[in-house]
């Protein structure tokens, strides 16, 4: 965009993703590029049954290619997880019990999906399509 450079140093880059301190920045993006060029609209799209619906199979070749993105980008061979901080580095260097490679990574999130369990009216079912509501990997599980 025309006007990019200006607002280039409120992004902060990290881990191939973006940051911003506040929504100001993007407001005034969207403000300069998009009326200037004569649009006169933005849309916003709720995505009420986002985990509920996405099929297992799609769901695990997204993540197999995010994770072989994001590998590739770090140059590593491993993620460990800080599970007090909830953050993880890349290192190349095999490390705790808790150190992931490439492959071990995908393994433990295809089991995850695979072995989705849910309680209902007193009865266990094994969710066979999404991801259940209020599991705490579920906002990580349905990047890309």
């Amino acid at each position: 965009a025309k006007n990019r450079a200006i607002y280039d140093h409120k992004f902060h880059q990290r881990n191939d993703f973006y940051v911003i301190d506040s929504n100001e920045a993007i407001i005034n993006f969207i403000n300069m590029n998009n009326f200037q060029n004569g649009h006169k609209s933005v849309n916003t799209y709720d995505f009420s049954t986002l985990y509920t619906s996405i099929p297992h199979a799609q769901l695990k070749d997204n993540l197999v290619k995010f994770i072989n993105r994001v590998f590739a980008f770090k140059k590593k061979s491993y993620i460990i997880p800080n599970t007090y901080t909830n953050k993880g580095y890349f290192t190349n260097v095999l490390g705790s019990k808790f150190c992931f490679s490439e492959d071990s990574l995908i393994e433990c999130i295809n089991y995850l999906i695979d072995n989705s369990y849910v309680v209902y009216n007193g009865k266990v079912y094994r969710q066979i399509i999404g991801i259940p509501m209020g599991t705490n990997s579920a906002p990580p599980r349905t990047l890309r």
